[in-house]
């Protein structure tokens, strides 16, 4: 069988600092990886560079683990990355998010979801801004309409999710994750 490798879905935008430092608009790939591509592999182990508190490890621990005759969760996994073409050669550089999703629940749910640590929210300056949005609005697109997706996280993120719309399934505060959903 011919493996192509990482697939563009879709372009996207997200924001970069300009030299006059105000942020505009910025093209980006919102790409799937594919299990069976060598390459994509690699460029996920590269990923786990990105340090120790970093989700990145695990999103690639379970794409390297992940056993694609066996995929009964519907595992994918998808990057934002600068990179415009030549996606079956991706350039780990060029990474700036990586995201797995998963169907472990009756709808969509969000196992993992990091944006490149020099580019997360609260780190100053930062070149780029607004990728873990592009990611999941990208994601949101593929799936179309009367889709529901879930995550997990702490109540600080739960800050960002509920901007994007996301809802609180419960809110007890002294449960330190939250399960959250949204309904596109």
């Amino acid at each position: 069988m011919i493996v192509f490798g990482a697939k563009l879905i879709s372009n996207t935008n997200i924001q970069k600092l300009g030299l006059d430092k105000k942020y505009h608009d910025f093209n980006v790939s919102f790409v799937k990886f594919t299990h069976e591509h060598k390459n994509d592999q690699n460029v996920l182990m590269t990923s786990e560079l990105w340090g120790l508190d970093s989700y990145s490890k695990y999103i690639s621990n379970n794409f390297r683990n992940l056993n694609c005759s066996n995929n009964i969760y519907g595992d994918e996994f998808f990057a934002i990355t600068t990179q415009k073409d030549n996606f079956e050669n991706m350039n780990p550089d060029n990474i700036l998010g990586l995201m797995q999703t998963s169907k472990r629940r009756p709808d969509n749910y969000v196992e993992f979801i990091q944006t490149k640590p020099e580019f997360k929210f609260g780190e100053t300056p930062r070149t780029f801004k607004n990728i873990g949005k592009a990611l999941l609005n990208a994601f949101f697109t593929t799936l179309g309409t009367n889709k529901t997706i879930h995550l997990d996280t702490n109540h600080e993120s739960a800050k960002f999710y509920k901007k994007l719309g996301f809802i609180c399934i419960g809110n007890d505060p002294d449960i330190e994750e939250q399960s959250l959903y949204i309904k596109i």
